[in-house]
């Protein structure tokens, strides 16, 4: 699970789906899709806290779907976070690499992000599910 944060303060939750990119819901990043506003703390087992398996990295660059009825957003990470038990790409069939874009995922995926500042259903610590 990835943490996105603006200003340190964690907004949604994402999925790290390639070794440079988090998956996450569009709705959390619409507002400011300014990659330079957007962290992700990846290998955070609580949202209180430090934990000496987290890493917190910059985000380059912001892909918004374009498709309709789509509500998906890929953020960019400036680094390639080194993987452990606690830092890890979900496996989602590929038919291409992430293209900079997100019709590279051979499934549907259901996201859920925060949305009028209450957070939907998921893990209570990091404020919503996928």
């Amino acid at each position: 699970m990835a943490s996105l944060q603006k200003d340190g303060r964690h907004v949604c939750s994402g999925t790290l789906v390639d070794e440079d990119s988090v998956l996450s819901s569009a709705d959390c990043v619409s507002s400011s899709p300014t990659a330079s506003d957007w962290t992700v703390v990846l290998g955070r087992l609580k949202q209180n806290g430090s934990n000496p398996f987290e890493v917190t990295l910059n985000v380059t660059d912001i892909t918004l779907s374009n498709q309709t009825g789509s509500n998906a957003a890929v953020l960019h990470l400036e680094t390639t976070p080194t993987l452990s038990n606690y830092i890890q790409p979900i496996c989602v069939e590929r038919r291409t690499n992430l293209q900079r874009g997100l019709d590279v995922l051979g499934c549907r995926l259901e996201l859920r992000g925060r949305r009028g500042g209450t957070s939907s259903a998921g893990d209570p610590d990091l404020g919503g599910g996928l």
